[in-house]
């Protein structure tokens, strides 16, 4: 015997619009309210040494950061940066995952070192890295010297800076590309 589907009385749909506005409001909170505040400070000259709205001044700030070449060279960096760490990481990354979606033995010990840098805190990771690469004490450059090497200032250096933090970046987020994959990979099926 079939059951008609009832629509939810008023009482249930408010319930849920009750569960659901607080986070509504704290999304608004914490996103649209200083996006648009920025927004409109970006046509005054608003500054933090004397914020307020005092003089409008229009779409001058963005004419301004156009002819900037510190923005172009930025803009250049940042578009360099998001298409090696995503070409490098879903190329590894699915190497990586074709490797585990084999049978092997200590997967889940494999699964577990991959998974660490992860779920480490972005900020931990840095000052972990930025004490490795330190240019007298780290231990990259220890390593370096016993090969007979000089001590490399990895972070010294505008092209030494973004391959050493291109490289940290890799090794942390990696492991979120494997996953991905991987899970895509198993539910594909066995047979040909």
């Amino acid at each position: 015997m079939r059951t008609k589907n009832y629509p939810l009385r008023l009482q249930e749909k408010i319930a849920g619009y009750s569960f659901l506005a607080p986070t509504v409001v704290v999304l608004a909170a914490v996103v649209a309210f200083p996006l648009i505040y920025s927004l409109i400070a970006s046509f005054y000259a608003y500054t933090f040494v004397s914020p307020g709205f005092k003089i409008f001044l229009g779409l001058s700030n963005y004419i301004n950061a156009l002819k900037d070449s510190y923005f172009w060279n930025s803009l250049i960096v940042t578009i360099s940066f998001v298409l090696a760490v995503v070409s490098i990481e879903f190329v590894l990354g699915f190497i990586i995952a074709l490797m585990l979606n084999r049978d092997i033995r200590f997967k889940g010990v494999y699964y577990t070192i991959l998974t660490i840098p992860m779920l480490l805190s972005p900020v931990a990771v840095g000052l972990i890295w930025k004490m490795l690469l330190h240019p007298d004490l780290g231990v990259m450059n220890y390593f370096l010297s016993l090969f007979g090497l000089k001590h490399v200032n990895w972070l010294g250096s505008p092209i030494g800076a973004f391959w050493s933090v291109l490289f940290v970046d890799i090794w942390q987020q990696i492991s979120f590309m494997i996953l991905l994959l991987l899970a895509g990979l198993v539910s594909l099926p066995k047979e040909p």
